[in-house]
């Protein structure tokens, strides 16, 4: 059924332009076929409520202007409600259209439940790719870099993951929500001798993905029972709270855990390497808040471990 009403909303696409179809965006205003211009057509039918719908809208508005060689537009179909819409365009910064008229005409509710999809069109409006989900980050710049068939030269060469903070750079005090009671606190006033913060930009759940490896590798550190040692994770919005507690009910999270507004710019967290780039990544700072060290892009887990606990044996066991 599922498969069904995917082909019979591609199918109403590609015959838009014959029937003068025009759909209403979250602004009110209409859009038809005629409307939308571009070598190829990006359909993304997304959950609104859904993390990594989320991500996935972010990334492809980032990927787009990365690529400004290829016209390609973007157009996001909602099958959330305007409340969850307009939520989710303003955690996301998307500006390509968003409609909500057509998953409550063309889509079964089997697909509003969670897997959205993903619909490329060409120039001449015909379907080149289709998946009854939407993809994530990953498969979704591996799809246009095969289907737009683009050189990675494109990209103007490698972008490296730039740390936000370097070695003796001072911490912002970044207003937090501490998830635990709910309350926007300041960080400064929770630091100790020494602190050890951790950022998510995303989170996977598989098993050997890096998001697990690290939260093991706090284990172990955590296991050292420093007393004058804070440990803390901190995930970026468009986190929610609501992701962050879907996240501790399947995963054991013994730390301090906040959310935190997202200070990096997109380019720097999408980065499409995973070679260069660092999520999560991890830091040490003092109780200044002065940047005692970083986790720099490509350094294995047992580094991460290794020069970590060698900082605080140095500082939490008298040997500075």
């Amino acid at each position: 059924m599922k498969r069904t009403c995917i082909v019979l909303f591609c199918f109403l696409i590609l015959s838009a332009s014959h029937a003068q179809i025009a759909i209403k965006d979250i602004s009110g205003h209409f859009i038809s076929f005629d409307n939308i211009r571009g070598r190829y057509l990006l359909v993304l039918v997304f959950n609104p409520a859904n993390l990594g719908h989320r991500l996935s809208l972010m990334y492809a508005e980032v990927l787009s202007k990365k690529l400004p060689s290829i016209p390609l537009t973007i157009l996001g179909i909602s099958t959330g409600d305007i409340e969850k819409t307009l939520a989710a365009k303003k955690l996301c910064k998307i500006s390509f259209p968003l409609s909500l008229d057509w998953p409550k005409m063309f889509i079964d509710n089997e697909l509003t439940g969670c897997c959205g999809a993903t619909i490329l069109f060409d120039q001449d409006q015909k379907i080149i790719f289709r998946d009854n989900d939407v993809l994530t980050p990953d498969l979704l710049r591996q799809l246009l870099l095969r289907q737009l068939n683009i050189d990675e030269r494109l990209l103007q060469g490698p972008i490296i993951w730039d740390p936000p903070f370097l070695k003796g750079d001072i911490f912002v005090d970044f207003p937090v929500l501490e998830i635990a009671d709910g309350k926007t606190k300041k960080l400064y006033n929770k630091l100790k001798k020494i602190n050890l913060f951790t950022f998510f930009s995303s989170f996977s759940f598989c098993s050997n993905c890096k998001h697990n490896n690290r939260l093991e590798t706090l284990d172990k550190i955590a296991a050292l029972n420093y007393h004058d040692l804070l440990m803390a994770v901190f995930f970026l919005e468009p986190f929610t709270a609501e992701d962050v507690f879907s996240i501790k009910k399947h995963k054991r999270v013994k730390f301090d855990t906040f959310l935190i507004p997202n200070f990096m710019s997109d380019d720097n967290i999408y980065i499409t390497d995973d070679r260069l780039k660092c999520d999560p990544w991890t830091i040490v700072v003092d109780k200044n808040g002065s940047v005692l060290w970083v986790e720099l892009p490509g350094i294995s887990e047992n580094i991460v471990e290794t020069e970590v606990i060698r900082l605080l044996q140095d500082y939490l066991e008298g040997k500075r």
